[in-house]
């Protein structure tokens, strides 16, 4: 009863007038609402967290929240809240609590998802979806926000997507660890499959750290698995790493043992090239030979074979005069070979008839060892220094045909003070005439050219002198900078690097070809070297840079090393090594200065590493390049390949093999890349050819149906009878089925197929119009025949009346024109011939007075009939005739088989309008009016055919 009350008073409330129903209403001061009592407040609270209808509940809340948003006191609104403690009740003011700060509150205290979901979704203050979206966990929860609050709120939406994403990492989360720590157990169990130890106790580190990260979270069942395989590898490692040790001790013991051997050898062949046998020392060596271990059998064969080869010259002695005379002979060649060797590799000009004399003495040993080895050699070295020769002749030729050309510039030079060129031309000029005279080809011209020269030199002279004078100068002024720059004492770093630009000034002076004054030079020297003093920690510095710059070189190219030695070039990651060898190019010039004297050695060194690297990766640029070309031709091969789908799936797949472990130069590339591109072009073209006539075909059979669709919609908006209409549809169906077996472009079928219904179904309306058109026609024709024969029967059936002029009647009759039916128009002719018959014959209208009532009896039941088949409801007398007539009637259509059991209503209208005459019956007139109505239609508003 207490919560009715409290309803009772807001529906008292709601039903109030609006304070905004009229301007004078709106000026009427309001009143106030009651005082708000506590005890109102306890009733309303017990209500809300007693009820049990959804419904009560949400209205106690809302009339609840109302009453506290008028608490003033904050703090008792909250100590209101803090009671409610039922999850319903809460949920149940979250929602429908009038005051948007309350229901923010209420959502801060909100458990259940459905009601924090129907805050989300509902509540009319951003902030309090957001608040509640942010208090949202469950997926059921999230999914049903993100469907239903669309774009009402975007930020709440993107706040569930992202809720929902976290959500589903959370869950993936396992798996992926799980994926991870079978990736890395597989990748730890491949360890030291392929016997790359080095490489893969590397890559274990790696997998290491891995498997750090996720060691903890995985299963215990991969964790185990994980350190047994790294177990199974530590423990291969070590065998294998001690395997690869003592193979090493027991290769380096057989050198020593092979060493040993040698020695002996060599020992005995000092021996035989003596050309005499010392017993004692034969003796030591046959002792020390027995005292060596034994090789392995092959070896060991090989080495006694020498020895015995060995001794046996030793003893035998009968051809050792020619031995000598060989030896000696050998000697000289060796001798002649090492002087060619000396003058091949000369940088300065030979003097070319002591070159040929030489050449002759090495070709007559060649000639006395004939046969020997050693004279292969030599023979390749004499006809390096015969070329050489052949080309400093002919130099030497050139230059001394050039020298007049050169002596006039160089007193032209001279002439104009130009020293530095002038020296250089003079110095030219002397190395000519020297290459000129060794090489025995001087002429007049070249005598000439040397006794011009020697009378040039004065003046050279006197230009070097007056260069020295203006060296001293420059000396000199360095002298006082390098003192002031001692005097200024500027910061380390600045000295050393001005000290340095000195020094190199100085150097330049040198070089010009002066020579320095010694005191200058002293005092330059002892003023530089107490600047060096001064700078010594900069430079100590600077130079341990350039040491850790060293340091930094040596392991890098150590690093390369390293790398292509372990590498196993049948199975090599040709991408990382190219990869590798652009890094350490980056690296090694990122690495600053070195100490000169180790610069030249480390770059040699970088250089012949990186030569090293490049072979094998120059060998794969070039099978790559190789394998390329060959699916190059390979696709070439199938642009006229049959069929079409074997050719393009062996393309696709020729595609799919095509890639790049060494990259050639850009160029190449690109170039290698376009003729694969223009093979595969050309075989895709065929199928974009057939692809094209197909899309004709479907267009062209697009078009036929459209131009269908579009003749039924001009037939559908057209006049025309019903039998035309019909005849057109069904000329339009017969086209349109013979043109559906037709493909047309899948996206255009389903707007066209429902085109087509609509334009058929236009069309079918439009003969159904017509057709009630032309069946309103002939009963508004009908009417006006059965009125005037109405008119003419009741005449001649009523002697009072005036008697009717008959050619009146057919001139009337003629003018209300013929049924389209021509047996129905008979039948109405021959009525009003009775009609009109019995105007003047007492029989004739006998005739029609005894068949009065039969007709209205007949146009009883016809009337019910049509009643029946139009759907008109029948008066109350007349519904258990009804029932009973449509009962016989069904039961007899049914046994004949016939689909319409009432038959159609032409021949009942036919029936009724030949029923005739009929006596006047108004109910029954009126009854019939219905029907006419309903048969007859109503004009048709137009309406556009849909396309």
């Amino acid at each position: 009863m207490l919560f009715k009350r409290f309803l009772k008073r807001r529906k008292t409330d709601a039903t109030a007038p609006s304070k905004t129903s009229s301007p004078s209403a709106a000026r009427q001061p309001t009143t106030p609402p009651p005082p708000l009592q506590p005890r109102d407040l306890d009733q309303l609270a017990s209500a809300l967290t007693s009820a049990t209808a959804t419904d009560t509940r949400d209205a106690a809340a809302r009339r609840y929240g109302a009453q506290l948003a008028r608490l003033e006191s904050e703090t008792a609104r909250q100590q209101r809240l803090a009671a409610i403690t039922e999850p319903a009740a809460l949920a149940s003011l979250a929602r429908h609590c009038p005051d948007a700060a309350l229901r923010l509150t209420l959502i801060a205290r909100l458990d259940s998802a459905p009601a924090l979901a129907e805050c989300a979704l509902e509540d009319p203050v951003a902030a309090n979806r957001r608040a509640a979206i942010e208090r949202l966990e469950t997926r059921e929860a999230l999914e049903q926000v993100v469907r239903e609050i669309g774009k009402r709120d975007k930020i709440v939406h993107r706040r569930a997507r992202e809720k929902l994403r976290l959500i589903a990492e959370r869950e993936a989360e396992p798996r992926r660890i799980h994926d991870q720590a079978v990736n890395l157990c597989e990748r730890a169990e491949r360890l030291g499959r392929l016997g790359n130890w080095t490489q893969d106790r590397a890559l274990l580190d790696h997998l290491d750290q891995q498997w750090a990260e996720i060691g903890t979270r995985a299963e215990a069942e991969l964790r185990e698995r994980y350190q047994q395989a790294r177990t199974r590898f530590i423990a291969a490692f070590e065998t294998a790493t001690a395997a690869a040790a003592q193979a090493q001790a027991e290769q380096q013991e057989h050198a020593a043992r092979t060493a040993a051997y040698q020695s002996l050898l060599t020992r005995l062949e000092t021996l035989v090239g003596a050309g005499h046998e010392d017993a004692a020392e034969v003796a030591r060596i046959d002792r020390e030979w027995e005292a060596l271990e034994t090789l392995p059998e092959t070896e060991q064969a090989t080495f006694d074979a020498r020895r015995q080869e060995l001794r046996a010259r030793l003893a035998d002695h009968d051809d050792q005069a020619q031995a000598q005379a060989r030896t000696r002979a050998r000697d000289q060649l060796a001798e002649h070979q090492a002087r060619i060797a000396e003058l091949v590799d000369s940088p300065k000009p030979l003097v070319c008839h002591r070159a040929e004399r030489l050449l002759e003495r090495a070709h007559d040993c060649c000639a006395t060892l004939d046969g020997d080895p050693a004279t292969i050699a030599c023979k390749q070295l004499a006809d390096r220094l015969a070329t050489r020769l052949r080309t400093q002749r002919r130099n030497a030729e050139q230059r001394r045909d050039r020298l007049g050309d050169k002596l006039a510039e160089l007193e032209q030079r001279l002439e104009a003070g130009e020293l530095r060129k002038a020296d250089a031309l003079f110095q030219s000029l002397q190395a000519g005439l020297e290459l000129v005279e060794a090489s025995g080809c001087a002429n007049a011209d070249s005598v000439r050219t040397a006794e011009r020269l020697r009378q040039l030199a004065p003046q050279l002279r006197e230009l070097q002198q007056w260069r020295r004078w203006s060296a001293d100068q420059q000396r000199e002024a360095l002298c006082t900078e390098i003192a002031a720059l001692e005097a200024e004492a500027p910061p380390l770093e600045q000295a050393a690097a001005q000290l340095q630009s000195l020094q190199q000034r100085w150097k330049e002076v040198d070089r010009s070809g002066a020579r320095a004054d010694e005191t200058l030079r002293n005092r330059f020297q002892e003023t530089a070297a107490r600047i060096r003093e001064r700078c010594r920690p900069h430079l100590e510095a600077e130079a341990a840079e350039r040491a850790r710059n060293r340091t930094a070189c040596e392991q890098l190219c150590a690093q390369l090393e390293r790398i292509i030695d372990d590498t196993d070039w049948t199975q090599a990651d040709w991408k990382r090594l190219v990869q590798t060898r652009a890094e350490t190019r980056r690296a090694w010039a990122a690495i600053g200065p070195v100490e000169p004297r180790h610069r030249h050695a480390l770059e040699r060194r970088f250089h012949r590493t990186l030569k090293r690297l490049e072979r094998p990766l120059e060998a794969e640029r070039k099978r790559n390049l190789a394998f390329k070309r060959s699916l190059i031709a390979e696709v070439e091969a199938l642009v006229g390949h049959e069929p079409l789908e074997e050719a393009l799936e062996r393309t696709k797949a020729l595609q799919r093999e095509w890639h790049t472990t060494v990259a050639a130069r850009q160029k190449e590339e690109n170039r290698i890349w376009r003729e694969f591109r223009a093979a595969c072009d050309a075989v895709f073209a065929r199928r974009a050819a057939l692809q094209k006539a197909q899309f004709a075909e479907l267009e062209d059979n697009l078009g036929r149906r459209e131009a269908l669709c579009a003749a039924a919609e001009q037939a559908a908006e057209g006049t025309g009878t019903t039998a035309q209409l019909g005849a057109r549809l069904h000329a339009l169906e017969a086209q349109w089925h013979e043109l559906q077996s037709l493909p047309v472009p899948r996206q255009a079928a389903g707007a066209l197929n429902n085109r087509w219904k609509a334009a058929r179904q236009a069309l079918v309306q439009a003969r159904q119009h017509a057709r009630d058109q032309e069946r309103g026609q002939a009963i508004a024709q009908l009417e006006r025949q059965e009125a005037l024969c109405a008119r003419v029967e009741r005449a001649a059936l009523d002697t009072t009346e005036n008697p009717l002029d008959r050619l009146a009647i057919e001139a009337e009759w003629a003018a209300l024109g013929e049924l389209r039916e021509q047996g129905l128009q008979e039948a109405m002719n021959a009525r009003l011939g009775r009609a009109c018959a019995a105007l003047d014959d007492g029989a004739a209208a006998a005739a029609l007075a005894a068949a009065l009532e039969r007709n209205g009896e007949r146009r009883q039941q016809l009337c019910l009939q049509l009643e029946i088949l139009t759907g008109i409801d029948s008066p109350p007398e007349f519904s258990q005739q009804r029932l009973e007539y449509q009962v016989a009637r069904l039961a007899e259509r049914m046994g004949d088989g016939e689909s319409d059991p009432l038959g159609g209503t032409s021949e009942l209208l036919r029936d009724w309008y030949l029923s005739a005459p009929a006596p006047i019956d108004a109910a029954l007139a009126a009854r019939f009016a219905r029907v006419v109505a309903a048969l007859t239609p109503a004009p048709a508003p137009h309406t556009e055919t849909p396309a």
